[in-house]
């Protein structure tokens, strides 16, 4: 094998794994919803989801879905830890919980899950 032939392998196999990483980190820290959001975007400040189960799928675990108008943004079946803030604005959902564990019915957003209205 010449030089050139494992120069260009290697440039490809380090192509294709930044391509992977990338992939692998899809998901985001913080998301926001909008009445005017599309659930097709990413769920950034600037292009926002619109409803809450849209942004949760792109939500990492112990993330933040951040409300950005008043409005109602859907049923959300919360699987994981997050935090819904909808502080500072009128916004409704229907919240419900894959927890297997018994809670209290003032939790029933889920364990480690917080849903934040003002």
């Amino acid at each position: 094998m010449s030089k050139f032939d494992w120069t260009k392998k290697s440039t490809a196999g380090i192509a294709i794994l930044f391509l992977a990483m990338a992939v692998a980190q899809a998901q985001e820290n913080r998301t926001f919803v909008s009445v005017g959001g599309d659930d097709a975007n990413n769920c950034r400040q600037a292009t926002p989801c619109k409803t809450f189960q849209g942004a949760l799928v792109k939500t990492n675990p112990g993330g933040e879905i951040d409300v950005l108008d008043s409005g109602g943004f859907g049923a959300v079946n919360i699987n994981k830890a997050v935090t819904i803030d909808g502080s500072g604005v009128v916004a409704g959902a229907l919240a419900t919980s894959t927890v297997k564990q018994k809670l209290p019915p003032w939790l029933a957003a889920g364990w480690g899950s917080t849903i934040g209205f003002q």
